[in-house]
């Protein structure tokens, strides 16, 4: 069984999965309230018995499909809208123009968010802009107050966008990296090198530990990439004279910073898009960047996760 909150939610659950030529099964798609009630997010093997292996929410839908199969072979797909109880699944078949619809359904989902996302500080600079044209370009001192705020709406428009152009080519990255054996230590000291003086202006302890010499076959630019989203998030949403601790060994990646805090409801979700914590409300940002440091890590084979204490001590965990 699964919690009462996913209850609620799991009556507008569906997963899709597709037969292989070798009789199992690949899960083609899952909308967002799926893959919150079966902790379940994408990943390079879509292989059904696979993840199942992983995570027992996954298992029970396996000898659903199984039970199924036995009289229906006659389609390549089905889908699935979760139940209550796992248990109680309902499965049927789903021919090509409803997959096509499925798929179409997801893209909206996104557009809609990512349209929700731009609109805002689009927004911002015209009623900036409109109140500077109504006279308020006429008075120094607010008219510079506005230009500053405009420069940062677009700063934050451009860091949109950015991210959102990254997290379209992760999705096509998986054949395109470019993979070769290199240190961690080599590269997180020089993807860190930049963020050192960013720390000393903002009065943040910053203090990291490599274990010696750590070969992974990875795409170093990428690897770049996760440990600067990692250190800038540290860093945005720090408290004055924090700090942050960085510290990489054989095992994995961990990062401890202190923070504004994070509820603990709000801490899954961190690492979906324009996902943000009740405390963060005030602060400029995407809510991307975990997204991203969660998509290279699934690109890896790594495991990614977050967590925050009592006294606001925000933790990532990577696991190798």
């Amino acid at each position: 069984m699964v919690s009462d909150e996913l209850i609620d939610k799991s009556k507008f659950a569906y997963i899709v999965v597709e037969k292989q030529i070798d009789n199992s099964f690949n899960i083609e798609l899952a909308n967002q309230t799926a893959k919150r009630l079966l902790n379940f997010d994408r990943s390079e093997d879509k292989s059904l018995a696979a993840l199942a292996a992983k995570n027992k929410n996954l298992a029970c839908l396996v000898d659903i499909i199984e039970q199924f199969e036995a009289t229906n072979t006659d389609y390549k797909r089905y889908t699935l809208q979760l139940g209550h109880d796992l248990y109680t699944t309902h499965i049927s078949k789903i021919d090509d123009n409803q997959y096509l619809f499925e798929i179409l359904k997801e893209y909206k989902h996104d557009i809609s968010e990512i349209s929700h996302e731009l609109k805002r500080p689009i927004q911002n600079i015209k009623t900036l802009t409109e109140t500077l044209l109504m006279g308020a370009k006429d008075k120094p001192v607010m008219c510079d107050k506005f230009l500053n705020n405009i420069n940062d709406e677009i700063d934050r428009l451009s860091d949109l966008v950015k991210n959102l152009l990254k997290l379209s080519q992760l999705g096509d990255l998986s054949t395109l990296m470019s993979t070769a054996e290199s240190d961690l230590s080599d590269l997180t000291h020089k993807a860190s090198k930049s963020f050192e003086d960013k720390v000393k202006s903002k009065s943040i302890i910053f203090e990291m530990f490599c274990d010696g010499v750590i070969l992974k076959k990875i795409d170093s630019d990428l690897y770049n990439h996760l440990i600067t989203n990692l250190l800038d998030n540290a860093l945005k949403y720090n408290v004055p004279e924090g700090f942050i601790d960085l510290c990489l060994t054989k095992d994995g990646l961990k990062l401890r910073n202190s923070s504004i805090g994070v509820k603990e409801e709000d801490v899954s979700q961190l690492f979906n898009k324009f996902s943000r914590s009740a405390s963060s409300a005030r602060i400029a940002g995407t809510g991307l960047g975990l997204t991203i440091v969660k998509d290279i890590c699934d690109l890896f084979s790594w495991k990614a996760s977050a967590a925050c204490t009592e006294d606001n001590i925000f933790e990532i965990n990577i696991e190798f």
